[in-house]
């Protein structure tokens, strides 16, 4: 707004310098039966010149700054970015290594059993069940085969781990994902948050605000995504979309599993997940 109005108020005082002078112009020719035509029109014609260099200059000037400023927003935005990866380490870490479970979720933690919004570190994945109560409504479910492309977690919270390494093809791999997190023997649970970290900027990801924000997500390609229950802990799984309302889950609980499931089961388990961008 500000830019418009000093445009407009520079070719206000154009105008009214050129028109104010040319009306004068005018009556002095009048007044002089046309003596002072010529000279009259050569002064019109150095000031609109002057009027135009100036005009010219200012906008040029102007042009030139917004240039700069374009460039602190874009300076600033990394920033942004930099404070936003290090809040979101901090959440990550926020549980000490040695916490011997992940912490449950009451059906009161997170209204309708939903988890907190996008950008909340929330609970941490990690065993929780065989692998949770999510498989009991499942289709389809079979130990997994070397066909299959389940990457089986190491241990009964490396399951973060072992989701990126299904979700990236193996590039990191479990392993390296650990040695990431710091936990070498995937000894630790860990969260959402911490694989969005280590996967950028390849890869984004996030808690779901909403089950139409989960389903969403879901439709869009294949998620490493964190499965939560009322009153239970996390675990996380491979997902991809199969057919129209129909999803292929590789779980790497156990000797690893797979099974397929619909848009009401991703609604009511899937509260967070990471994709490629």
């Amino acid at each position: 707004m500000l830019i418009v109005q000093f445009v407009h108020d520079l070719v206000r005082d154009a105008v009214a310098d050129c028109v104010g002078f040319i009306v004068q112009s005018v009556v002095e020719i009048v007044a002089t039966l046309g003596v002072g035509l010529s000279a009259a029109l050569a002064q019109v014609g150095s000031l609109v010149a002057k009027w135009a260099r100036r005009l010219a200059t200012d906008i040029e000037d102007l042009i030139r700054s917004i240039g700069k400023l374009a460039k602190h927003f874009h300076d600033a935005d990394g920033l942004l970015q930099a404070i936003r990866n290090l809040f979101m380490q901090i959440q990550a870490r926020r549980t000490p290594a040695n916490s011997p479970s992940v912490p449950a979720r009451t059906s009161d933690s997170f209204p309708e059993g939903r988890s907190p919004a996008a950008g909340d570190g929330g609970p941490r994945a990690g065993g929780g069940g065989d692998s949770g109560p999510w498989t009991a409504t499942a289709s389809n479910r079979h130990a997994a085969t070397p066909e299959d492309g389940v990457t089986v977690q190491v241990t009964d919270v490396s399951c973060v781990a072992a989701a990126g390494d299904m979700l990236t093809h193996g590039e990191p791999s479990q392993s390296d994902l650990l040695n990431a997190f710091g936990d070498p023997d995937g000894i630790t649970t860990h969260s959402v948050s911490e694989l969005v970290i280590e996967l950028r900027p390849a890869y984004d990801g996030g808690w779901f605000s909403s089950e139409e924000e989960a389903v969403k997500a879901a439709r869009r390609g294949p998620l490493a995504a964190n499965l939560q229950a009322p009153g239970g802990g996390g675990h996380m799984i491979y997902i991809e979309p199969v057919s129209e309302g129909k999803f292929l889950v590789r779980d790497p609980w156990g000797q690893g599993s797979v099974y397929t499931v619909d848009e009401n089961w991703v609604a009511q388990y899937l509260s967070a997940g990471v994709w490629k961008v």
